[in-house]
């Protein structure tokens, strides 16, 4: 029987014409002029139309606890998902033991369109990310996932954490991780998979705790209880306007004028239930996970003092240090002679467009800390290296050295073998050095685009400021043969000519330097 509630709205009709076409058992009531629903005797769900939402916040406190507010917008945007997760909760969905997955480090764009498929809100900004993969030797147990197989294996639950705080607390460090988004794959039902993710996560890492938050609106948060989580706060509501043509949700706190006005007259505000705030807390050097990924190992647990990441120019070290810095939560200190003067950065390569990830900005030392009319030279690099060196490992951060200065890579070396005295340092000093022909097609592709990019009118800026012609072509490389060009004693064709080859036989410089250290005992791996 389905009690009559008069006319209601389209987006409610809608749903009741699913739960009538799935078979699911339901009654529907009205609720102050809203569709309320009880389905298959577990849920109590009530559908909101956006057009109401103004009259459903008066009404906020009268909804029931454990009561799921579903609203128009989500419905319409991401129909499957909701589907979804209503089957799950009424017990409708492949049940796979976690047991039986196998935890596995993703990028980026795989735990994205995996969120974007099976998870309702969207997937913000996240340092690592990890995923369930049932193996195919077991896919014969499951003939409910017919069709979604995916080769050799299928990712069936993804959870992506942010980067670990570190707080005092007492003797002891507290470390503290959050998981930022859970989900498993549509129709299906990880049992025990967000333990196996949160626990792995809290072993790589060494943590005190995991925080997560849940959204009320649809969650209790009954199964973060059963992972072991305890409820520990709950946050305030959050205010939305929702776009009345495409059903796009915007927060309010992050919207200026110029959205605002854009959305004019189609657009309305709504307010969410807020979050619950749920902790798990781990005993200090118990090992969680005993079973960390042998292809990250070295990563996630360096059992280095430093990392030193070099080779020659345009070999690709930057973006390989900030890789390491970002999965490991490190701080990268530059070991380049010239990246340390001011208003120089086109020349000197500084890209520090580079030391963005994943919208997170890897911390850097040692770049822009003196005037380039200043003798800076390997002895102040070697006192201002130490110094940030003490402080990163006091901090706890995991160190990257990266350059290609060969000087200035010996002193930092030594540098941290005299901070360790007695006791060995423990270093893995990694020299990238592609194919010659490869390295030379960079170079002369990276010196095209610096040319396009202001590196004459850099020069021009450093002459007008005061810095004399001299000083600059003592610089070498960029600086001498544009300086050269700028004062007019060499043809624009003649500088393009020299400054390539010159920077060829620098790269060339600097992995006889390498080797060079090699020689004098210390153990770089060649990549």
């Amino acid at each position: 029987m389905k009690p009559a509630m008069g006319h209601p709205s389209s987006f409610t009709a809608a749903f009741e014409h699913w739960l009538h076409e799935r078979g699911l058992p339901y009654s529907l009531q009205n609720w102050e002029g809203f569709g309320r629903f009880q389905i298959g005797g577990k849920i109590t769900l009530v559908c909101v139309d956006l057009a109401e939402s103004t009259r459903f916040a008066s009404l906020r406190e009268q909804v029931e606890p454990q009561t799921i507010v579903l609203w128009e917008d989500f419905w319409v945007i991401k129909q499957e998902i909701v589907k979804s997760r209503i089957l799950a909760l009424l017990g409708h969905s492949v049940r796979i033991p976690a047991r039986l997955t196998k935890v596995e480090r993703i990028d980026k764009p795989t735990s994205d369109s995996f969120l974007e498929n099976n998870h309702m809100n969207d997937s913000p900004a996240a340092r690592y990310r990890f995923g369930l993969f049932l193996p195919a030797r077991h896919y014969h147990r499951f003939p409910g996932l017919q069709g979604a197989h995916q080769g050799d294996r299928m990712l069936v639950a993804v959870a992506t954490f942010a980067a670990p705080r570190t707080f005092s607390s007492g003797e002891q460090p507290y470390k503290s991780g959050e998981l930022v988004r859970f989900a498993s794959l549509q129709g299906t039902t990880v049992v025990g998979g967000l333990t196996k993710l949160v626990d792995h996560y809290a072993g790589q890492y060494h943590l005190s705790d995991v925080i997560t938050y849940v959204d009320r609106e649809w969650s209790e948060g009954t199964s973060f209880v059963k992972s072991g989580f305890e409820l520990t706060g709950i946050t305030e509501p959050v205010a939305y306007v929702a776009d009345t043509r495409n059903f796009q949700r915007y927060p309010l706190h992050r919207l200026d004028n110029k959205i605002l006005k854009e959305l004019e007259g189609h657009s309305v505000q709504l307010t969410n239930a807020g979050s619950l705030k749920f902790t798990r807390k781990y005993v200090p050097g118990k090992q969680v996970d005993k079973a960390p990924l042998p292809e990250i190992r070295i990563l996630t647990r360096p059992p280095y003092d430093a990392i030193f990441i070099i080779g020659p120019t345009a070999s690709g070290k930057t973006g390989l240090a900030v890789r390491v810095a970002y999965e490991l939560g490190g701080e990268i200190i530059s070991l380049d002679s010239r990246q340390v003067y001011r208003r120089m950065d086109i020349g000197t390569g500084k890209d520090l467009e580079e030391y963005q990830i994943d919208d997170t900005s890897i911390p850097h030392h040692l770049i822009d800390i003196a005037e380039p009319d200043t003798n800076y030279n390997v002895r102040a690099f070697e006192s201002d290296f130490t110094a940030v060196y003490r402080r990163l490992r006091e901090n706890g951060k995991p160190v990257i050295a990266c350059g290609g200065s060969g000087l200035y890579i010996e002193a930092a070396l030594n540098a941290v073998i005299k901070e360790h005295g007695d006791s060995p340092a423990s270093l893995l000093i990694v020299a990238v050095n592609p194919p010659p022909e490869l390295r030379n097609r960079r170079i002369e592709l990276r010196l095209q685009k610096r040319l396009k990019s202001g590196m004459i009118e850099e020069v021009r800026s450093l002459l007008e400021e005061g810095i004399t012609p001299d000083k600059l072509i003592r610089f070498g490389l960029e600086y001498k043969f544009v300086t050269l060009y700028v004062l007019g004693k060499i043809s624009y064709e003649a500088m393009y000519s020299q400054l390539f080859t010159e920077i060829r036989r620098f790269a060339k410089r600097q992995v006889t330097y390498l080797r060079h250290l090699e020689k004098k005992g210390f153990p770089l791996r060649w990549l």
